[in-house]
């Protein structure tokens, strides 16, 4: 009986020490070496009108619905109508339908005229629910341009 509770035992320290092993050996390989993408934040509406009425209801705010192209942290542009683009070593501080959700729900806080807000996930009663289908609303790339050089022979 001894014999066999050693044997596991020996087994289960081989099979640590080779996962240790392996992935000791694998981390020179992993992209630590890229630098960090930049992170881009928008802010919620702040200024409003003096004559914005105050209003008796509740309201929250759905996770808003987006394509796969925009529902990232990445920055999309448009070089054609047919591909999306994502700008290099740029992103947003959350992902598209997350930060459009946090960015309405402060902009309606700020107003200080709706009883409560909040997001869709938060419990409030709510008399009403903002449902939003974000489209692709993507930052227009002008064209490439290609220049063409001659050299005198």
């Amino acid at each position: 009986m001894k014999a066999a509770a050693g044997k596991v035992k020996r087994g289960i320290t081989v099979a640590a020490l080779t996962c240790a092993a392996a992935f000791a050996t694998g981390c020179g390989t992993l992209p630590f070496d890229k630098p960090a993408p930049d992170l881009f934040v928008l802010t919620p509406k702040s200024t409003f009108s003096a004559d914005l009425p105050n209003v008796n209801w509740q309201l929250t705010v759905e996770l808003p619905l987006a394509d796969a192209g925009i529902n990232t942290s990445r920055i999309a542009a448009r070089k054609s109508l047919v591909s999306i683009d994502y700008f290099q070593g740029a992103n947003w501080i959350d992902t598209v339908p997350r930060m459009v959700q946090t960015l309405l729900v402060e902009s309606f806080e700020n107003t200080n005229q709706i009883i409560g807000v909040g997001r869709q996930s938060a419990v409030l009663r709510a008399d009403y629910t903002l449902l939003l289908d974000l489209r692709e609303r993507l930052i227009p790339l002008p064209p490439l341009r290609s220049a063409s050089c001659r050299s005198p022979a």
